[in-house]
């Protein structure tokens, strides 16, 4: 809903009914498309395949409004390009926080609102073009920066979701109406919070005593060697029992290289103490890393 600058968005339902009938009442919206837009209604993407869809429908509706190609849909095109290209990883984000795919669609809405109040300062310049030159990669820029950890393989993108968004319990939701001239129940209590899982030890995240002789060359940094570009430099180590599951997997490099992996417990790969690595293992991480390193 396009809202004059300036004005405060119609807050309730009464509201915005009178406000989408004094703008859009002479046959420009039925009677139904308006009760429709009135309607407290949050479309929610249940994985990020429905996401990829929504997105898709996003810059249809804005190619029609502007142009295509335009520098409007800039963002949300960029973030049809990451949910296509990492589509793995947006799967194991997805397993671990279910409203990650949520939170992403919500940075590239949050992006596009920036944009257009760029544009709405600019209307006021003499030559407002001109002026808006340096928007044509704002979009993609704000959010790459916003999930280089994630893209990156570092960490999860920090994405706050508003408190709307946000999953909501209702004590008396599912509850039968009360009969008719009996006394109302109490509402129902909320159930007694279940117990808060054991915390990870720490060593799930932090070697306690990482190898010197596999840290990175002095004057370089863990991303310039391993990176999404460079997958195959993840590869070629030996595996060993998970720290959560206890399954085989190949001993997560990050966590051996720089002491630190933020995913924990989460993380796919092993965490492994470099004391109950074997010599036999020891000989071939030393040997694939200097090989990276070198390359």
């Amino acid at each position: 809903m396009c809202i004059t600058k300036g004005k405060v968005p119609p807050q309730t339902k009464a509201d915005r009914t009178r406000y989408l009938q004094e703008n859009c009442g002479d046959g420009k919206l039925t009677k139904e498309s308006i009760e429709r837009l009135t309607q407290d209604i949050l479309c929610l993407p249940a994985n990020r395949h429905e996401a990829a869809l929504m997105v898709k429908a996003i810059i249809s509706l804005l190619h029609i409004l502007t142009h295509e190609p335009s520098i409007a849909t800039a963002g949300y095109r960029y973030g049809l390009h990451l949910l296509e290209k990492y589509d793995k990883e947006f799967e194991d984000e997805e397993k671990v926080d279910a409203f990650f795919v949520t939170k992403f669609l919500y940075l590239l809405d949050t992006t596009f609102q920036r944009f257009c109040d760029h544009l709405m300062e600019g209307m006021d310049q003499e030559n407002p073009i001109t002026g808006m030159s340096h928007l044509e990669h704002f979009m993609t820029k704000n959010i790459r920066s916003q999930m280089s950890p994630f893209l990156d393989g570092a960490g999860v993108a920090n994405i706050q979701l508003p408190r709307c968004l946000q999953p909501q319990f209702n004590p008396n939701e599912g509850l039968p109406p009360a009969p008719r001239g009996l006394p109302i129940p109490p509402p129902a209590q909320a159930p007694a919070p279940a117990p808060a899982p054991a915390a990870a030890p720490a060593w799930h995240r932090r070697n306690p005593r990482p190898v010197s002789d596999w840290a990175v060359p002095q004057g370089k940094t863990f991303g310039e060697f391993f990176n999404r570009n460079n997958q195959q430099n993840f590869e070629g180590f030996p595996s060993a029992p998970h720290h959560a599951t206890g399954l085989p997997e190949t001993i997560c490099i990050k966590y051996q290289v720089t002491g630190l992996c933020p995913r924990g417990t989460a993380c796919r790969r092993s965490h492994i103490h470099p004391d109950r690595i074997s010599p036999e293992d020891k000989v071939q991480i030393k040997s694939r890393l200097e090989s990276i390193y070198q390359s």
